[in-house]
């Protein structure tokens, strides 16, 4: 024999399931709203002027405690243009990326697995000039000569030692040099 009377919440209960069923596949299906992305923030940005007038850029993008992306970019005649991209490197931090003189912005940028973009934080931007360079004016005939290993006077261009790095030399016409560039290889500048 059938019990008729559970039948009616039986009936009410696959109702409600069907509805929940259906509501829920209406908001998976529903497209994302504009703003309601991750959040991203990119924080403790500093940037430098080098003694070479590039630019040093520090930048730490986060995203709810994960390494992001960093890209750079500088503007050009025909737009912006990007000049390097840090995925997720060193815990999305950026460190001495050394750049040309100019207008330079710097964004964060989340992408998932699939290289697809989840979220940018605002646009930094800076301009990059380089320092007033003394020109190489002469100096007083009583200015030696600054001296190569052969003994013979420096000219400009030339590779200065390492340990010059950063100091002023004389030509044989008393014409002040720099050695700048990188550390690697400077040069009388």
């Amino acid at each position: 024999m059938v019990n008729f009377a559970f039948r009616p919440f039986r009936v009410l209960l696959a109702v409600v399931a069907t509805g929940v069923l259906v509501g829920a596949f209406a908001l998976l299906s529903m497209p994302a709203q504009a703003g309601q992305g991750p959040h991203l923030t990119l924080k403790a940005s500093s940037h430098r002027i080098t003694t070479s007038g590039r630019v040093a850029l520090t930048a730490h993008a986060t995203h709810r405690g994960s390494a992001t992306g960093v890209v750079l970019e500088q503007k050009k005649s025909s737009g912006w243009k990007e000049v390097d991209a840090f995925p997720r490197a060193a815990g999305g931090r950026v460190t001495e990326s050394h750049l040309p003189q100019g207008t330079i912005r710097y964004r964060a940028v989340l992408e998932d697995a699939a290289d697809s973009v989840l979220a940018v934080s605002p646009v930094v931007t800076i301009h990059v000039t380089a320092p007033a360079k003394a020109s190489g004016s002469s100096q007083p005939a009583s200015h030696s000569c600054t001296r190569t290993s052969s003994g013979s006077c420096i000219q400009g261009g030339e590779f200065c030692k390492q340990s010059m790095y950063g100091q002023v030399g004389y030509d044989a016409s008393g014409r002040s040099w720099e050695c700048t560039g990188d550390h690697t290889h400077p040069h009388w500048e």
